[in-house]
């Protein structure tokens, strides 16, 4: 072995090149490894491969020597380097690359993607492997998933969706959060907990990674922006994310470049950031829209039907992610799907939440699930209502009541019909009804009605001129005449 090396690297003697072996040789497996490396002209092909691991710790030894001949060994696909590469064909692969070199199909899901055990002979997808083998049912919601707490001694497994941090006093932010090493004399909270940090090999800032590819970590920005990012292939030409050469330089794609499909949706095939279980935001979005109608009756679907297809066809399917699990009309809308409430005007009138049920409302009126109304006169119509309640004095509501259904309402109808616009003005009707309650509530204090209540009594008339006296206006005083005086001889502002 000393002498094929020394015979492909003559910068070095034969003494350095020994005690490289020896350095390197420490396991009678490594000796064997390093054996099978040809002799002859091609042992310096093989050490440049730096393939197997073997032959890539020689190689590290030689260069540190001083080797003028070697370099260090790079991975054939994606060019990184530092780490131990496995001989395929001509060049060295990393693991990574190596196990997309050999992907192949999944005997449970189908998907094509790198081996990570085998059932029976059978080549299983990591995914699938941790279903085979680190799944068991829940002994809190029956659910066989992923176990965050197994039980020991008679007690329950708990898988990761119904785990519970314990809580104590976070040592970092000093409040009263679920925290990890809760028992012990450390207590962190999950925002205190420090995080790794490096630099991303796009933007170059130090920031926690969120993957580790190729080039190097990589944070959730570049992370996000990078999956979502499409340009035209080099080779093919279509707008497609492009992955090789590994970096900000890539200029083909994975079927260009021979590499296997990451990150691809399973319902619509498109590659772009999953969101759950395969599927990118825009599939997660329709499930989870549709999954409303689930446990619908059939009319109600058919009315809700063009609701739940603009909800999928959100432009942002985040924010309508967000408003499905969060927002308030969304729980109105789950309840008006499963029948606890009833599709109509009357039922969102009554409804505790009414500002959430108003907003529902507009949905529903623009996919054609309730009529059209004009929204200012109902409110009128239901602030009327709630006012007469409000009065206790049976002879004042009903005064009140005629006067809101022959006078103010019946205006408002009418003028609702003949002049249709965004809105009816009524304002105006609010305050005039409001001023005859407060003055039928006056007339009470004081013991009075409203029978005895001339026009005298609340309004003076005009006073009349005799026939005689002659209509002309009346002459100005003298002092209102020398107040004038300042105003006539100050100059106009005006030229």
């Amino acid at each position: 072995m000393v002498a094929r090396v020394a015979a492909a690297d003559h910068s070095l003697t034969g003494e350095q090149v020994a005690a490289a072996v020896d350095a390197v040789a420490g396991h009678p497996a490594v000796l064997r490894s390093l054996a099978v490396a040809p002799a002859g002209g091609q042992a310096g092909e093989v050490l440049a491969s730096g393939a197997p691991p073997a032959v890539g710790g020689l190689l590290t030894e030689l260069i540190s020597l001083g080797s003028a001949v070697f370099t260090p060994a790079s991975c054939g696909t994606c060019g990184r380097t530092g780490w131990p590469l496995t001989r395929s064909g001509h060049a060295g692969m990393c693991s990574r690359c190596r196990d997309r070199e050999l992907a192949t199909a999944c005997a449970r899901c189908g998907t094509v993607k790198p081996v990570a055990g085998r059932t029976g002979g059978e080549p299983l997808c990591e995914r699938c492997r941790r279903r085979e083998r680190g799944h068991r049912p829940c002994g809190s919601c029956g659910k066989t998933g992923p176990i965050a707490v197994r039980g020991r001694s008679g007690g329950k497994d708990v898988c990761v969706s119904c785990y519970r941090m314990p809580q104590a006093l976070c040592t970092g932010c000093g409040r009263r959060r679920p925290c990890n090493f809760a028992d012990g004399g450390n207590p962190v909270c999950k925002t205190c907990t420090p995080r790794t940090a490096s630099i991303c090999a796009l933007c170059g800032l130090d920031r926690p990674p969120a993957a580790r590819w190729p080039e190097g970590p990589v944070c959730d920005t570049c992370y996000t922006s990078a999956l979502r990012r499409r340009v035209a292939c080099a080779a093919c030409g279509q707008q497609r994310r492009l992955i090789a050469p590994p970096g900000p330089q890539a200029i083909m794609c994975a079927d260009c470049a021979g590499l296997p499909l990451t990150h691809l949706c399973a319902l619509c095939g498109v590659e772009d950031k999953l969101f759950e279980k395969g599927r990118c935001a825009r599939c997660s979005l329709r499930g989870r829209a549709w999954d409303l109608l689930a446990g619908a009756e059939a009319e109600a679907a058919a009315g809700l039907t063009v609701v739940i297809e603009a909800i999928a066809a959100a432009r942002n399917p985040y924010s309508a992610l967000n408003w499905l699990r969060t927002g308030a009309a969304a729980v109105i809308l789950a309840e008006v799907a499963a029948g606890r409430t009833a599709l109509t005007h009357q039922a969102l009138d009554v409804h505790p939440n009414q500002r959430a049920a108003d907003y529902l409302r507009h949905m529903l009126v623009a996919g054609a699930a309730l009529p059209a109304r004009d929204e200012a006169l109902a409110r009128v119509e239901l602030w009327s209502r709630e006012l007469l309640a409000t009065i206790d004095e049976p002879a004042d509501r009903r005064l009140v009541h005629a006067y809101l259904t022959w006078r103010v309402l019946q205006r408002l109808r009418r003028r609702s019909e003949t002049s249709p616009g965004p809105r009816t003005v009524t304002d105006g009707a609010r305050h005039r009804v409001t001023a005859v309650v407060a003055f039928l509530a006056w007339l009470r204090r004081h013991d009075l009605t409203l029978a005895s209540c001339g026009r005298s009594a609340t309004r003076r008339s005009p006073r009349r001129l005799p026939e005689s006296q002659p209509r002309h206006r009346r002459p100005m005083d003298a002092p209102s005449r020398s107040r004038l005086e300042p105003l006539r001889r100050r100059p106009s502002p005006i030229p």
